[in-house]
């Protein structure tokens, strides 16, 4: 990927926002880009940190494995969405492994070069207190409607929700992983999302949901 279109990516993000057209260009050189196919998981729970990750193109998902081998979805993360920040600041190993959902492109921070960033540059290290502030609300807002919401609801609510998120009607997403995000099983999803696409409210199609 050429410097120029990196430097494009960057200042659409909101970690970045606020610095100079030199600041971004010295950042660009930092970041590597990197493209993983559908399916690939390129951070391992339990693994030793060696960086931080932005989305720039396409989908992941969040999740850990429990002790019975069963892997528990924590989150969706599409474009603009950063990675594995947390384990960077805590100077911890993962607590989650991540996995790409399409075939996604994303910029990769070192951590040291990360670290420096936020010492460097006050109004980085603010804007992503911004964005962990800002998750922090999303989550205790998504766990009180998975309490009150009804299925159905909870379901169209989250699609909505991962529309406006990918800029896209078109969502890629399995139902087993849109259950581990609204807290139900498989097959209770599975019945409301045919209720839906009945409704003509969306449209089914192999792992990908479209909004209509």
């Amino acid at each position: 990927m050429k410097n120029a279109k990196k430097q494009g990516y960057i200042k659409k993000l909101d970690l970045f926002k606020n610095l100079s057209e030199n600041e971004i260009d010295k950042i660009s050189y930092l970041a590597r880009d990197i493209e993983y196919p559908k399916k690939h998981t390129f951070i391992f729970q339990e693994d030793d940190v060696d960086g931080v990750y932005i989305l720039v193109e396409g989908s992941v998902k969040v999740f850990r494995t429990n002790e019975n081998g069963k892997d528990i979805n924590l989150s969706l993360k599409s474009r603009g969405d950063i990675i594995g920040e947390m384990a960077a600041l805590e100077g911890d190993v993962r607590s989650a492994s991540v996995e790409t959902l399409e075939k996604s492109i994303l910029l990769k921070f070192s951590k040291r070069d990360f670290d420096n960033l936020l010492k460097k540059y006050p109004s980085v290290a603010k804007n992503l207190l911004k964005i962990l502030s800002k998750r922090l609300r999303e989550a205790g807002s998504q766990y009180e409607e998975t309490l009150s919401l009804p299925l159905k609801e909870r379901v169209q609510k989250v699609l909505i929700t991962l529309s406006g998120k990918v800029g896209s009607k078109e969502i890629v997403i399995s139902h087993q992983d849109l259950a581990s995000i609204v807290g139900a099983t498989r097959p209770r999803v599975s019945e409301e999302l045919g209720e839906l696409e009945r409704e003509k409210k969306i449209a089914l199609l192999h792992k990908k949901i479209i909004l209509k």
